[in-house]
């Protein structure tokens, strides 16, 4: 810690000024003014509910989804995103051993970093001015690691110049050894969990798939979906359905994606493209290995009403028949569904198994 008292003040002020750039950053991002007020205007309890929901538990999802999931374009500006996640608490790892004599450690650098970061993503599911995600929380406690490293071994190296300018004239201690540099025993164990990673992406092991935040953007740019058309879509826990059309209702494109069993996170495509049935049915799309099924139909039929009747309950589902096609999809395969016109006639489904 700084005990001269001139220096102190200026790495505070320093330290100040990056937290209040920092908080900028993370909490309002870019947005104006204008669009800050119009955030605080929409906030209902409801949209912290949906925030919660949208949350991303997972590590290394995003991160993976970022840089493997995505086109050329769109994957280049989310690795800028994750090196910047990292990149903006570096500075903080650097300043607060530097300030608190009790963070002397990687150790306790790491913990004040992940508990910062930690009150910005609890603040932004609050404020619903972001979304909850575990990978902007380990990239943020790398980044403060890793600053703490960059501080730690500058003062040991230079450490008769920071003696000097760290010390105060009547202070007979050493503040700089009290800063402890990174143990070995640190690099041995991320280098082993690098290469445990590594190791189980190559092999296979771990299927990492898309988000379902990000489910519709992958398939827009998989299938070439221009941004001008229309989606009709409906995701749960097992299975999305996508059905994208342009402005005339006149063509489609398809997109199913589903979970896979075994150790895989997130959504994986499984069948697309354009089904000719679609455009004077409803079809009812199967997947093998799924539990669930997707009803789909551009509604030239114009459906209004979808009774569906399980073992232990019946939901009812009006639909407007004026928007047309439609996407949802039916937990339970072996649930009756009734598809009902604007005159009560029933419209049987075709099925369609992937």
């Amino acid at each position: 810690m700084i005990q001269n008292r001139k220096n102190r003040n200026i790495v505070m002020a320093l330290f100040i000024i990056y937290m209040l750039c920092l908080s900028k950053l993370i909490m309002f991002k870019f947005y104006s003014m204008t669009a800050i007020c119009a955030f605080i205007e929409s906030w209902s309890l409801d949209s912290v509910i949906q925030n919660i929901k949208a949350a991303n538990l997972i590590p290394i999802f995003t991160t993976y989804d970022a840089i493997f999931n995505l086109d050329r374009s769109v994957a280049l500006y989310s690795i800028d995103i994750v090196f910047y996640n990292i990149i903006a608490f570096v500075p903080f790892g650097m300043m607060v051993p530097l300030l608190f004599s009790k963070i002397n450690t990687w150790k306790r650098a790491a913990a004040s970093t992940f508990l910062l970061s930690l009150s910005f993503e609890l603040l932004q599911i609050i404020t619903t001015f972001g979304v909850f995600d575990i990978d902007d929380i380990l990239l943020n406690t790398l980044g403060g690691m890793i600053g703490y490293g960059v501080i730690s071994l500058v003062i040991i190296k230079c450490k008769p110049i920071f003696a000097k300018w760290i010390k105060d004239e009547d202070s007979k201690s050493e503040p700089v050894d009290r800063i402890r540099k990174p143990s070995k025993n640190l690099y041995k164990i991320l280098a082993a969990v690098l290469l445990l990673v590594v190791f189980l992406f190559l092999n296979g092991t771990i299927e990492i798939g898309v988000r379902a935040s990000n489910i519709e953007k992958d398939a827009r740019n998989s299938a070439k979906v221009e941004e001008s058309w229309k989606v009709a879509k409906d995701t749960t826990d097992a299975m999305s359905a996508l059905l994208f059309y342009d402005e005339n209702v006149e063509d489609h494109r398809v997109s199913i994606y589903v979970k896979r069993p075994g150790l895989s996170f997130g959504y994986f495509f499984r069948s697309g493209g354009n089904v000719p049935d679609i455009e004077e049915n409803v079809v009812e799309i199967q997947v093998e290995d799924c539990e669930e099924s997707a009803f789909i139909s551009m509604n030239k039929q114009k459906v209004s009403k979808v009774i569906i009747e399980e073992e232990n309950s019946t939901a009812t589902i009006d639909l407007d028949y004026k928007e047309k096609p439609f996407a949802f999809v039916v937990p339970n395969t072996n649930a009756k569904v009734t598809f009902y016109d604007i005159n009560g006639k029933v419209i049987e489904p075709i099925l369609c198994v992937k």
